[in-house]
């Protein structure tokens, strides 16, 4: 799914904390991998196998997607109902923007995840027995 600056069926990823090289190179380096821009060139696989930073972007775009399920599923419910659910979605999201980086997204995903079944099971409870 193309997140904005991030599409990885077309391998770009335009933004990715950097620092500058320094010694005089006008350009900046990855702070997950230390390639440098240029050798980057907005792509994916331009940065280095296991760079935490892409890591820490594709997490961060799976956290959103579940947290776009799980609002779907929330329309469907009364909005007392809702309400329960709303304060832990925006607690997650907003948890990586406080906590250190990457170990925090990862977490906030696998909470997001147990979100999103907590809020299945509730819709699918309160639509009552199929009717055959």
């Amino acid at each position: 799914m193309k997140h904005g600056r991030y599409d990885p069926a077309r391998d770009v990823l335009r933004r990715y904390d950097n620092e500058p090289i320094g010694g005089g190179n006008p350009y900046c380096a990855c702070v997950g991998c230390g390639k440098s821009e240029p050798d980057i060139n907005m792509r994916i696989s331009g940065h280095s196998s296991g760079c935490h930073e892409v890591a820490r972007i594709e997490t961060e775009h799976a956290l959103y997607d579940v947290r776009s399920q799980v609002l779907e599923l929330l329309a469907q419910l009364s909005d007392e109902q809702a309400e329960a659910f709303l304060e832990e979605v925006d607690r997650l999201c907003g948890r990586d923007k406080y906590d250190e980086g990457y170990v925090a997204t990862e977490l906030a995903l696998q909470e997001m995840n147990t979100l999103f079944m907590m809020v299945k099971a509730e819709v699918e409870a309160s639509s009552g027995p199929p009717t055959p």
